[in-house]
């Protein structure tokens, strides 16, 4: 976790000094935020956060809603892309005697410091919204790439057809395919 932690002091949320009971948080993640946690996948975005802390007397639960834009990497054409985010989750955050992350959404904070900087959690759960394969819609990839993409899988495709036409000529079956092909067979 790679954080420019003076830059993103802001989000630091002083549990311990909290008083029980529900408090309201919002924030803007713009360009500079995502500078500075430093991410690999958002480089930019602008997004509006609304938090809801909601505190007991040993735990702690907090409401995260994000919605908005992030900018990220086509898969197809290596362009940016503008993917929508939109997040309701919670995470529960109790005190111990040092930081831990139990599962994904519950986090232990030595209870001596009190703070928690939610910054880190907010960028995982934009970059986590974003789908596993995101694309350009159909005809609004980069068409300098899209050529190129093309012309080398045509390549690549000509190749493995070469390779199989060949190893057809060998004649020779690999023991394991033949296996293989049996149990498909029966």
């Amino acid at each position: 976790m790679a954080m420019e932690v003076d830059r993103l002091s802001e989000y630091q949320l002083q549990l311990k000094s909290m008083s029980v009971g529900t408090h309201l948080f919002e924030f803007t993640l713009n360009d500079d935020f995502f500078d500075a946690v430093e991410g690999n996948e958002i480089h930019k975005g602008l997004l509006d956060v609304r938090l809801t802390v909601k505190k007991a007397s040993l735990n702690i639960e907090i409401d995260i809603e994000m919605k908005g834009t992030v900018q990220t990497v086509c898969d197809r054409c290596l362009d940016d892309m503008q993917v929508d985010v939109d997040v309701d989750e919670a995470i529960f955050i109790k005190f111990g005697d040092e930081y831990r992350e139990e599962d994904s959404n519950l986090t232990v904070i030595p209870e001596d410091e009190g703070v928690f900087n939610i910054a880190w959690t907010l960028y995982e759960f934009a970059a986590l919204s974003i789908p596993i394969s995101h694309s350009h819609p159909e005809g609004e990839c980069n068409p300098e790439m899209m050529s190129i993409l093309k012309k080398h899988s045509v390549n690549v495709i000509t190749d493995i057809e070469s390779d199989s036409t060949s190893h057809k000529e060998d004649n020779e079956v690999d023991p394991r395919w033949a296996a293989l092909k049996n149990i498909l067979n029966n």
